[in-house]
């Protein structure tokens, strides 16, 4: 608690025109964040019409979190995927791979990580946590003068969602993993047909669990998100206004396709909910062969006449 209040007052002491968070201030942020596990997954799953994945979703650990921890964190993802999929990563190759998302870690307020991770060192295992990097929420309500309640909830529910989608599909991270491994073991010079395949079908189901998220946020009762549209358009603003450095390395490493996949995904599941309800779109959660094509991604009514045949 001490280091997350600590690098509240560091980050907001960056920001000369902006007030300095105090301990009472930091330690009355975090609180509120814990407590929104009392509002927040009761409401997502009845929006998502799940409510019997609440319990389940609502039992993975949640931590309030600083960037050096959430950090320590990846480092362990990419060592226990690494480990399951058997893909090499030299030591440089890791350490590399976390400077980018030390670079990058400033802008992150949530993350629902749905791996099993295990610190190699202490043999110490994490289940699927939602992570909440309660500087980086202070930071962005600050910055865009926000109510700070209204970026918590928002960062909540989006994570939550996550957490829902995990509770109701947990075939996905395997899905994901081993997808990944097909990409990652071909020649990256020559994709080959099954690089490409296993490409279209993570494009697919990252694009899915963005996309929900967002239309989630964007559409539950504002009585969850008072100041939803105010936080909206600030996103909206943090995603197309970088440093020209960050957005080059965005590009560079993909990260700028999680844009494209929360725009591409909400449109999708957006269409699909206004034909068949969320009832119908919660079907895409019951196997991997439930998930639209890529061209389904963009034709939604594609997937709707496929899975009615089903």
């Amino acid at each position: 608690m001490r280091k997350i209040i600590a690098q509240h007052k560091r980050l907001m002491g960056k920001y000369s025109s902006l007030p300095a968070v105090d301990t009472v201030q930091a330690q009355a942020e975090i609180a509120l964040l814990h407590s929104l596990a009392d509002v927040v997954p009761q409401a997502v799953g009845e929006f998502c019409k799940l409510p019997q994945q609440i319990a389940k979703a609502n039992a993975f650990p949640v931590k309030a979190v600083d960037r050096r921890r959430w950090l320590e964190f990846m480092g362990y993802f990419l060592d226990t995927v690494t480990e399951k999929s058997n893909l090499p990563l030299s030591g440089l190759a890791r350490a590399n791979t976390l400077q980018v998302l030390r670079i990058f870690s400033s802008r992150i307020m949530g993350q629902f990580n749905p791996f099993s991770l295990e610190n190699s060192a202490t043999e110490r295992k994490y289940p699927p946590t939602l992570y909440l990097l309660a500087p980086n929420i202070s930071a962005f309500t600050a910055r865009y003068d926000l109510e700070y309640s209204d970026v918590a909830r928002w960062v909540y529910v989006h994570e939550f969602t996550h957490a829902l989608q995990a509770a109701i599909a947990p075939w996905v991270p395997d899905f994901i993993l081993e997808n990944t491994t097909i990409l990652f073991s071909q020649n990256q010079e020559t994709e080959s047909h099954e690089a490409l395949q296993a490409k279209d079908r993570l494009t697919s189901v990252m694009t899915i669990l963005e996309g929900h998220a967002e239309y989630v946020t964007d559409h539950i009762d504002k009585s969850v998100i008072p100041g939803r549209d105010e936080v909206k358009e600030a996103l909206n603003h943090k995603r197309t206004h970088g440093h020209k450095g960050e957005k080059l390395l965005a590009k560079l490493f993909g990260f700028d396709k999680k844009v494209q996949q929360y725009r591409q995904g909400n449109h999708f599941v957006a269409t699909v909910v206004d034909k068949i309800g969320m009832e119908g779109f919660n079907r895409v959660w019951e196997s991997p062969a439930m998930l639209p094509s890529v061209v389904e991604l963009a034709a939604p009514e594609l997937w709707i006449k496929r899975v009615s045949e089903i």
